[in-house]
């Protein structure tokens, strides 16, 4: 009859076709998305790019840091829109370590206090005249309470990388510390292993682990190959080109780069493991996925009087509880180690630009570095407090313009806030 309802089998080529159309239609948004988006990063890609002055290898792959710095000096920069934003001479202390001095595993006959710092590239500071540990040592040493910080911070690295220094490095030359520092930042506890290889022959090599377990870190140079691509916006050059990059004679030739595919192709094996992304805030770290985490602590105040404490064991089970994340082992590894050596321990949040300036609804990068001191049973200082009573236009002076860094002056404010409050948790 005329007046009965559509059976589903009628209908059913009307919701394909619906569907089809749909798929089409984003299909086909997608594509212009890409082709608008791609050519205005081809053009800008252009435009802001690192150069490196090279003449063999400058960064060499290590499978216990990530990279070696070159113990001859080489000098980087960054052009953007025809501006240089920074140039700097970089060079590694015997360790390879973006330090000014070298750092054996033991400590000098009647040497200062030695403190591990381990970071990203706001500590490394390849871009900077000088890096905020060193900054803070010769503030320290004025102030006639020195300290000796072995900087291991490597650019790009994050958690993954400081297990590696810290298990790899320290704990099997059986270095001699008084303290542990880790300056966090942004996603640092989201990174694996990191890792890069600059030479003349290669060009600008970077490279990620597949996973968090310690067989995922590349053995060698041929492991860490397979999984190294080129950075589409960093360029070696020889001595007379990177000349003609600082006075605008050479430019990088334009190339087409795709914007939205290679980021959805790194997104989706997130998403389908159920990562969801990226989440600054280090969901695997909050108490009660694996027992409850010990109380945060606060690092006294300049002037206060404090006894360095051993690390109290972190609230992590002998083997992880169902579904936890293989990040745990890591966190885990270190608590046991510095707790093992009575060693204190130092969480400092390092802030972005984008935080001062606008903040956000629940300071993802704060809530997990304070997460993360809460497992290692570490004391926690807010490096946003060194900035807090800058207004926005002060904010961007003390940062690089378009590079997510700061300058020498974001660095050296950093140092003066840092330096005494290091002092009263080590007890100076």
């Amino acid at each position: 009859m005329s007046g009965e309802p559509a059976t589903p089998e009628r209908s059913r080529p009307g919701l394909v076709r619906r569907l089809a159309f749909s798929g089409l239609v984003a299909v086909a948004t997608f594509l212009v998305c890409e082709l608008v988006l791609s050519a205005v990063h081809s053009r800008w890609g252009a435009r802001s790019y690192r150069v490196c002055e090279a003449t063999g290898t400058v960064l060499q792959f290590d499978p216990r840091t990530g990279y070696r710095l070159a113990p001859d000096a080489f000098r980087l920069a960054r052009i953007s829109g025809g501006e240089l934003e920074f140039l700097s001479s970089v060079q590694g202390n015997a360790q390879g370590w973006p330090d000014r001095d070298d750092a054996p595993p033991t400590r000098a006959p009647d040497g200062p206090p030695r403190v591990l710092v381990l970071g990203d590239s706001f500590t490394a500071g390849l871009h900077l005249e000088a890096t905020w540990p060193e900054r803070a040592e010769d503030l320290l040493a004025e102030a006639e309470r020195p300290l000796d910080l072995l900087n291991t911070a490597q650019h790009g690295g994050g958690l993954g990388n400081w297990w590696s220094v810290l298990t790899r490095i320290v704990r099997a030359e059986h270095y001699e510390l008084d303290g542990v520092v880790f300056a966090v930042w942004g996603d640092d506890l989201e990174r694996p292993f990191r890792f890069a290889h600059w030479s003349s022959e290669t060009g600008a090599l970077f490279g990620q682990a597949p996973g968090w377990r310690p067989a995922d870190i590349p053995a060698d140079g041929n492991a860490a190959r397979a999984l190294m691509r080129r950075h589409e916006q960093v360029w070696l050059l020889p001595p007379e080109s990177f000349e003609g990059a600082l006075d605008g004679s050479w430019r990088p030739p334009r190339r087409w780069r795709w914007y939205l595919t290679p980021r959805v192709s790194r997104l989706v094996p997130r998403l389908v493991a159920g990562d969801g992304g990226r989440d600054g805030a280090a969901p695997w770290l909050a108490a009660g996925e694996d027992g409850p985490a010990a109380t945060p602590k606060t690092a006294p105040a300049p002037g206060a009087s404090a006894t360095p404490k051993a690390a109290p064991a972190p609230g992590v089970r002998a083997t992880l509880p169902g579904g936890a994340d293989q990040r745990w082992l890591l966190v885990r590894d270190m608590a046991t180690y510095l707790k093992a050596h009575r060693l204190p321990v130092l969480v400092v949040h390092i802030p972005s630009r984008e935080l001062l300036l606008f903040g956000t609804p629940a300071d993802d990068s704060r809530t997990a570095a304070r997460r993360f001191a809460e497992r290692l049973g570490a004391e926690f200082v807010d490096g946003l407090e060194a900035f807090a009573d800058l207004d926005r236009a002060a904010v961007r002076r003390h940062w690089l313009e378009l590079d997510v860094h700061w300058n020498q002056r974001g660095s050296d404010r950093f140092a003066r806030w840092f330096a005494p409050r290091m002092s009263a948790w080590l007890g100076r």
